[in-house]
């Protein structure tokens, strides 16, 4: 596990109920959660926001 996979997982925990998304690009494509949820794929960051879309705030990593 990379440095940044560890950082994202912290944040993952951290999150504090479900009206917080995460969306990551992926060298395949996007992938999106929120808490209590399982992590999804997604060809496009489109895809992803949508499945976000019961989420108060989406936090978007794409580096």
């Amino acid at each position: 596990m990379t440095d940044i996979q560890k950082r994202l997982e912290r944040l993952r925990k951290a999150i504090p109920g479900p009206n917080v998304g995460i969306i990551i690009q992926t060298s395949s494509g996007w992938e999106a959660n929120y808490t209590g949820h399982e992590t999804r794929n997604f060809a496009t960051e489109q895809e992803a926001r949508q499945y976000l879309n019961k989420c108060k705030t989406v936090i978007i990593i794409d580096i």
